[in-house]
Formats: C-alpha cells, sequence, structure tokens
C-alpha cells in the first residue's frame, strides 16, 4: 500500500503535467480547440488529489497564471471581435443620421460613467475589508477582477466613443 507522500508527490506529478498542458495551448489554435483544451485540463486538475503541502500555492499560482494567460488572450479575441461588430453597426448609424450617432454617444458616455461608479463602489468596499482572514483575502481578490473587468470595459467604451468621434468629425 502508498503512503500519503507517494500518493500527494503523484499527484503533484500530474498537476505539473496539466500546468504545462495549459501552457502548450498556443495562438496557432483556434479559440474553440484552446476553450476545449482549457475546459479539460481544469476538469483533469480538479480531479486530481492533494499535493505536498510545501508545493501546493507554488503550485496554484502557476495554474492560475497559465489559466490568466488564456482568458487574456479569449478577452482580446473578443473584444477585437466587439469593436468589428460595433463598428459594422456605426456605418449603419451614420448613414441614417448624426443625431443617432449623437444619441448613441451618449448613450455609451452614461454607460462609462455607471462603470467609474460601480468601481468607487468596489474600491470604497475593498477598504472595509480585514487582511487578517483568508475570507476575506479572496474577497478583496474577487473585488480586484471586477475592478480589472470594469477597467477593460471602460477601456473598450472609450474606443467605441473615439470612433463615433470620428465619424462625427
Amino acid at each position: 500500500m502508498s503512503s500519503n507522500r507517494e500518493i500527494e508527490n503523484a499527484n503533484l506529478q500530474a498537476k505539473l503535467k496539466v500546468v504545462e498542458a495549459l501552457k502548450a495551448i498556443d495562438e496557432t489554435v483556434t479559440d474553440e480547440v484552446a476553450r476545449a483544451a482549457m475546459k479539460e485540463a481544469i476538469a483533469q486538475w480538479n480531479a486530481i488529489g492533494h499535493v505536498p503541502f510545501r508545493e501546493k500555492d507554488k503550485l496554484y499560482k502557476e495554474y492560475q497564471k497559465a489559466l490568466d494567460a488564456l482568458h487574456t488572450r479569449f478577452n482580446a479575441n473578443r473584444n477585437r471581435s466587439r469593436m468589428d461588430n460595433f463598428s459594422n453597426s456605426l456605418q449603419q448609424l451614420a448613414e441614417g443620421n448624426t443625431d443617432r450617432l449623437y444619441r448613441e454617444r451618449e448613450k455609451l458616455a452614461r454607460s462609462y460613467e455607471m462603470k467609474k461608479n460601480e468601481i468607487q463602489t468596489y474600491e470604497n468596499n475593498k477598504g472595509f475589508l480585514s487582511l487578517s482572514s483568508s475570507r476575506a483575502e479572496s474577497l478583496v481578490q474577487e473585488l480586484d477582477r471586477k475592478i480589472k473587468k470594469l477597467h477593460e470595459e471602460m477601456n473598450l467604451i472609450v474606443q467605441k466613443i473615439e470612433m463615433i468621434d470620428a465619424k462625427l468629425k
């Protein structure tokens, strides 16, 4: 019968292979194939048991870093697609009249302000959390992720407003 240490070391090796598989997903594969491979790797990771305690945090950070890189790639592709779609719809709006462009610009400006206020609320809430507990730390990390996402959305809105401004000139 195997000892716990041997099992944990085998699990460590298995999880290292999952991390390497995630890192191996490069730009040459389509987003669909990459998402499927990522989903499979996540399922494998979750199915693998405990690893040696000393290696746990380092390994998890490496795993998260590989996942974050893939998520960044998917978001960049999605944002590019959104901007292309917006550009096409903007072309149709511009053909009608400039009033529609102004209304779209105002709608985007309001959306930008709402996201800005949401970020301020999250930043304020972070100040109330005590970092002494692990639960608070995970909440702060979640708020940081939401804030980052909102900043990305705001950048997209700014790009859209700039496209409208270019059409209005």
